[in-house]
């Protein structure tokens, strides 16, 4: 047996921490509740569209409170900010946020509920490998807000002690909850807003939607249906007739098809919002493939959403409602 030389040891453990960085962060774990039963029986159409627009809503919550991601788990999130005033308030507005969501915009028969977990503490980076970004150690920091995701009751942020004592100001619903005993510390806990029932704002006047569609015969189905539910609505049949309305008519939505003759959906989509000709109009895109790819590119070039063509009229005016209530 070789003796052991106490100064190679504390060498090598030394050398094992060099490069190792400290920090102070904030970790927000969300997750959506029961997930798997709430796409049971739905058409895939409005799932899809159901969580993207979930998907949105987070992503416009780090858009107002500077988070940054670091990791997405199915339908769940881990996210990192600086200071734990913006870790709350960002758990907080996805709270209220949700009750919008669920009043106005998502189109599944059970409601979004979500679990929130946020705790404040030491993190270590490591510097020593050549990475783009510091790569995160794990760390009981991480793992605390995990546990308070895991445990928060439905629609709820469980708020670590640590975290609130990073507050530099309160925050309006933020109330100390309990004492966990496995960890020894109090939790403060956010359940959202109240209003999550409301029913959508009805149109206070009649509301335009342009048409262009080269199947004339899905083009009068849509029209008929949208003037029986109170739009008024004009029809082009290719993408460079669908301009020329667009700046004589001047709608409120677009109702799109990709596949039209002369100008394509996309092209008349880019001219569009590239060229800023209706900056208020949104833009419902039809997809008969109705592919991902599809779905992500409209929403990257500014629509408001993309349909299954043919389309059923009740899912499709759903959509528009929303979009003109938003």
């Amino acid at each position: 047996m070789l003796e052991e030389n106490p100064q190679e040891h504390a060498s090598l453990a030394a050398s094992r921490l060099k490069g190792i960085l400290q920090k102070l962060a904030t970790f927000v774990c969300v997750d959506v509740v029961d997930s798997t039963g709430m796409k049971v029986d739905e058409a895939e159409e409005d799932v899809i569209f159901s969580f993207l627009a979930y998907q949105k809503m987070v992503e416009d919550a780090f858009g107002r409170h500077g988070g940054q991601l670091v990791s997405i788990s199915g339908d769940g999130i881990m996210a990192r900010f600086s200071n734990g005033q913006d870790a709350i308030l960002y758990a907080t507005d996805l709270l209220d946020s949700l009750a919008r969501l669920n009043a106005n915009i998502q189109l599944l028969k059970i409601p979004f509920k979500i679990r929130i977990g946020v705790n404040t503490g030491q993190i270590y980076f490591d510097s020593s490998k050549q990475m783009a970004t510091l790569q995160i150690l794990p760390s009981s920091t991480i793992d605390l807000a995990g546990y308070l995701q895991k445990y928060a009751p439905a629609n709820t942020a469980w708020i670590s002690q640590s975290t609130v004592e990073q507050m530099e100001r309160s925050v309006p619903g933020v109330r100390k909850d309990h004492l966990d005993k496995k960890f020894g510390f109090t939790i403060y806990s956010y359940s959202g807003a109240e209003d999550a029932s409301k029913p959508p704002p009805k149109r206070s006047s009649k509301k335009k939607i342009l048409i262009i569609e080269d199947e004339p015969g899905q083009a009068y189905v849509l029209a008929q249906g949208f003037q029986a539910a109170g739009y008024e609505t004009e029809i082009a049949f290719d993408g460079e007739e669908g301009l020329l309305h667009l700046k004589i008519f001047r709608p409120d939505v677009i109702v799109l098809d990709i596949g039209l003759p002369r100008m394509n959906g996309w092209q008349v989509l880019h001219e569009i919002k590239a060229n800023k000709m209706a900056p208020g109009v949104s833009v419902m895109m039809l997809a008969r493939r109705y592919r991902m790819e599809d779905i992500e590119r409209s929403f990257a070039m500014g629509a408001s959403g993309c349909v299954r063509k043919p389309c059923e009229l009740r899912h499709l005016m759903r959509k528009i409602e929303i979009v003109l209530n938003d």
